[in-house]
């Protein structure tokens, strides 16, 4: 089949929400679609094509849209960006929404099981919130910290909420991409993070 492309991405403020807008191009077909990164409802990770009167409706594409936040600090001026990466979907039509299972890297197996973003640094100029992921090795664990706010985003911690203490880690590497969908389930609204190195 024909691969679809997409490019030129920007965020954009639509129907009091935040999407990426994106250009995506397979075959003949040339659209406008606005992805949602986050959010507590089912919008959350979903594609949408704006209709005749302008208003958001669902689109169907089988490709997840993967992202980075990374900062850089210049003569004391940070400046940001994220990148995306368009995977396509596994081939299950419909898949559970599950803890994340474990990422082993380095010998240290990551595993996360809430969304919740938790506060590293606070207080300090470098201070935002966090991914916390529990890393094990031969018995032994520990918490990691991913940066995903503020001008350290991208990097990587270890430390422990219940000290306050961080330290800056170089165990896995910064190329750490994250998808975050939600989906209507019996329960309610059923999120996760997804991610990959």
């Amino acid at each position: 089949g024909i691969n679809a492309e997409y490019g030129l991405p920007k965020n954009v403020k639509r129907q009091g929400g935040s999407y990426v807008r994106m250009l995506y191009s397979k075959g003949k077909v040339n659209k406008t679609l606005f992805v949602k990164l986050d959010g507590d409802t089912a919008a959350a990770g979903s594609w949408f094509v704006a209709n005749k009167q302008g208003r958001l409706a669902p689109f169907m594409v089988n490709y997840d849209a993967y992202y980075q936040k990374s900062c850089i600090t210049v003569n004391k001026k940070t400046e940001c960006r994220r990148c995306f990466i368009i995977q396509q979907k596994p081939s299950l039509a419909f898949k559970p929404l599950l803890p994340a299972v474990s990422i082993t890297k380095n010998s240290i197996a990551l595993s996360i099981t809430d969304t919740k973003l938790h506060p590293v640094l606070s207080g300090s100029k470098t201070g935002g919130k966090a991914h916390k992921f529990k890393g094990c090795k031969s018995g032994k664990c520990a918490e990691f910290y991913y940066m995903a706010t503020g001008p350290m985003s991208g990097k990587w911690f270890a430390g422990s909420s219940k000290t306050g203490i961080y330290m800056s880690s170089s165990l896995f590497p910064t190329t750490f991409w994250k998808h975050y969908e939600c989906a209507d389930g019996l329960a309610g609204v059923a999120c996760r993070y997804c991610f990959q190195f």
